[in-house]
């Protein structure tokens, strides 16, 4: 009997501590069920999109440049920064265009139905649309998957 109440004592420990260990790593990388919306509509760290990434520069010049404090705007409730005045104009004109998809969270966790951090580095254009991702090696895993419609799960998961 002793050694059944030990063991149900060790099985309890186990659980809460995995407990507070899965919940620090959930809010260390915003993990979440994707439509929960716990982290808010954007990723984003200290109240700033996509880690101070400028969002245009991904489409005008095909890199991921930091944005600067200097030229910011606020949408989505967040700060956005920029690299210039004229991106900051080109995004308030129209932020839909230049903003990445699923609010910036890892487009591959989003096809899961999970929300994750992104990495502004591990970034991908198709058909006018940002997307980012968690790394480099979550991108190219993604980028095997496109035939077989994983931008559409993902969409379906961020609509839910």
């Amino acid at each position: 009997m002793k050694q059944l109440f030990s063991l149900r004592r060790i099985v309890l420990l186990l659980v809460v501590v995995g407990g507070l260990l899965i919940s620090n790593f959930s809010v260390q990388h915003h993990v979440s069920p994707a439509f929960w919306r716990w982290w808010g509509e954007v990723s984003a760290s200290d109240g700033i999109a996509i880690k101070g990434f400028d969002p245009v520069t991904f489409f005008e010049l095909q890199k991921a440049q930091p944005g600067s404090e200097e030229f910011q705007y606020r949408w989505q409730g967040v700060s956005w920064y920029f690299g210039s005045e004229a991106h900051k104009q080109l995004f308030v004109k129209a932020p839909e265009r230049y903003a990445p998809q699923f609010g910036g969270y890892c487009a591959s966790g989003i096809s899961y139905g999970v929300t994750a951090r992104s990495d502004p580095e591990a970034w991908f254009i198709q058909n006018e649309k940002l997307y980012l991702f968690g790394s480099k090696k979550v991108r190219q895993s993604w980028l095997k998957k496109i035939e077989s419609g994983v931008v559409e799960r993902a969409e379906y998961f961020w609509n839910l």
